[in-house]
């Protein structure tokens, strides 16, 4: 959602500030004011809901499938794009591309079709969390067992599209989507290059990409394949360890000339000793050869060899073996018996790895959460053997997430809640801080905020590898009120206590009047519902996704960044 677009009414007409999603008065759902798109009818079966993304070329909207579907993400063209032929060939060979990939690393798409005037639209998974760019702008670089995983990944759904003659040719974080399942989704295939086509878009002598991550070969306008993706990724690897890409300049043409020509910075020159194993350096560093021939010719082998590591189980046997031979055989027979053990050692360790892997996708499936055999003790027995291995960390990470190991998974996250607005008013915005120890996993966290006379319950839904966030509500009337995290439906930690003043003299006290009302004739009599805080009704509590405007007029509900709108109309 776009920051600061006015929000209106598609039934009544209301105006609410950017952030708000569903109307005070009737419920219904929101749709930017100056949007034209919002509330369109895509084939008579989807409607555009909220714009969620924008590019060069399209426009990205959430999209309801009236046939009873899940949400999808719907891209159109740009209007003012779609006159140009060569835009409309681009994101329809995005559209083919997409069809011919059937990967769970890649986005993927459902249908796409023409509009009127020449725009043309597509269908395509609707996907929940962030970018790479996003989550590096968010945290800074990101530590090499953070990103091992991610990287594997994404060489995974390369070697799908260079299976099938696709090179991506646009490669960088912005294309790089992290779920919140800890999953990787790469996207945007737009300049994507079949290997077979012969069109203006394969041609040499023009230059696709971006100067930031383009490869040498790229950049003088040359014929790329797999290769130039392997050395796309070796950039973004290099940036996100680092912080700093390999080349520096102010302008694309800057960047070009040195990724075509300039050596890069060693990238062990860039972090503290110790913090890049000399293996996963040297694999960065072959990446960005300006020889195509001198890269890892796949990306999956250049993600193995990010990752790769010595084996610490066979290392002191190893020596001890070689030290006690040294003295009997003299040095030309150690090499030939340093070889010797280094690569049965190797050959023990992948049929080793190789099997543990094998059980722990096993237990994965199977939904082996405890004991020896689950997935999560198999996939560290592995990281034992290659710390850095990306499928072992990728296995575990997905177990922690999903809880696996039982204690890990069941204890809460610690957390702290921070009043930011010193004088809260009724009907003004209060802002408070929420931070967490770690991102919550399958935990259902909910805030309660209530007084004597309200409640609003609402469902806290941090993003993977969110830990601090600010919510904002509006609370309807002055009194002492009371926020308090609940964990799986039981109180978590101490409660935060707030006193709320009364409203600025300034608001209209006509909407007060008809909201009070309201409440005062719609809540039932009875005992309060289950899992209620003394002295609420329950009356108003807030479940779900959609205020139930007939026993809440004041509830809200989060919008994106977990901002609550509980706002009354302009």
């Amino acid at each position: 959602m776009r920051e600061g677009t006015l929000r209106i009414c598609r039934l009544c007409g209301t105006r609410y500030p950017a952030g708000a999603r569903f109307c005070q008065l009737d419920g219904e759902g929101l749709i930017d004011a100056d949007d034209p798109f919002i509330g369109t009818m895509i084939q008579g079966r989807y409607r555009l809901d909220e714009r969620i993304g924008a590019g060069g070329m399209g426009i990205v909207y959430r999209a309801t499938d009236l046939e009873g579907g899940p949400d999808c993400a719907i891209k159109l063209l740009r209007p003012e794009v779609a006159l140009h032929e060569e835009a409309r060939r681009r994101f329809e060979r995005e559209a083919k591309v997409l069809t011919r990939l059937d990967h769970p690393s890649i986005v993927s798409i459902q249908e796409f079709g023409f509009l009127g005037e020449g725009s043309l639209y597509l269908v395509m998974e609707l996907l929940e969390g962030e970018t790479l760019a996003d989550r590096t702008a968010r945290t800074g670089r990101l530590e090499v067992e953070e990103l091992l995983p991610l990287i594997a990944q994404v060489a995974e759904a390369l070697d799908a599209a260079h299976d099938a003659g696709i090179v991506h040719r646009d490669l960088k974080p912005e294309n790089i989507f992290l779920t919140t399942e800890g999953d990787v989704k790469l996207l945007d295939f737009g300049i994507a290059r079949v290997l077979d086509d012969e069109t203006i878009a394969s041609q040499t002598g023009l230059i696709f990409g971006t100067a930031r991550y383009i490869s040498p070969e790229g950049a003088r306008g040359g014929r790329t394949d797999a290769r130039s993706d392997v050395y796309s990724l070796a950039v973004i690897t290099y940036e996100a360890l680092s912080g700093s890409l390999p080349f520096e300049s102010d302008r694309s043409v800057g960047l070009l000339v040195a990724h075509a020509n300039e050596t890069p910075r060693p990238i062990g020159a860039l972090l503290q000793s110790g913090a890049l194993p000399k293996a996963s350096a040297r694999a960065i560093m072959r990446a960005l050869s300006k020889d195509p021939a001198a890269r890892h010719q796949r990306a999956s082998e250049f993600a193995v060899a990010l990752a790769e590591g010595e084996p610490r189980a066979y290392g002191p046997r190893i020596r001890a073996s070689v030290a006690s031979l040294a003295f009997a055989l003299g040095f030309a027979a150690v090499y030939l018996v340093l070889s010797t053990f280094r690569a049965g050692a190797r050959e023990d360790g992948a049929a080793t790895i190789a099997g543990l892997l094998e059980q722990a996708r096993v237990a994965a499936a199977r939904g082996h959460h405890q004991g020896p055999s689950s997935a999560l003790e198999l996939s560290q027995k592995v990281l034992e053997i290659a710390p850095s291995h990306p499928e072992a960390l990728r296995l575990r990470q997905r177990a922690l997430r999903r809880g696996e190991g039982g204690a890990i998974g069941a204890v809460p996250p610690a957390f702290s809640l921070e009043q930011l607005t010193p004088k809260a008013r009724a009907g003004a915005a209060l802002r408070l801080r929420f931070e967490m120890s770690r991102a919550h996993a399958d935990e259902d966290l909910r805030l309660i905020f209530y007084s004597r006379e309200h409640q609003l319950e609402v469902p806290i839904e941090a993003r993977q590898g969110m830990r601090e966030f600010t919510l904002e509500l509006r609370p309807p009337a002055p009194g002492r009120y009371t926020a308090q995290l609940f964990v799986n439906g039981q109180p978590h930690g101490d409660p935060l206590a707030i006193e709320v003043g009364k409203e600025r003299a300034s608001r209209p006290s006509a909407f007060v009047d008809r909201m009070l009302s309201a409440k005062r004739a719609s809540r039932p009599q009875g005992e309060p519902s289950k899992g209620a805080p003394r002295g609420s009704s329950g009356a108003d509590r807030f479940e779900g996704e959609r205020p139930n405007i007939l026993t809440n007029p004041h509830a809200g509900t989060p919008n994106e960044g977990g901002a609550i709108d509980w706002s009354p109309p302009e």
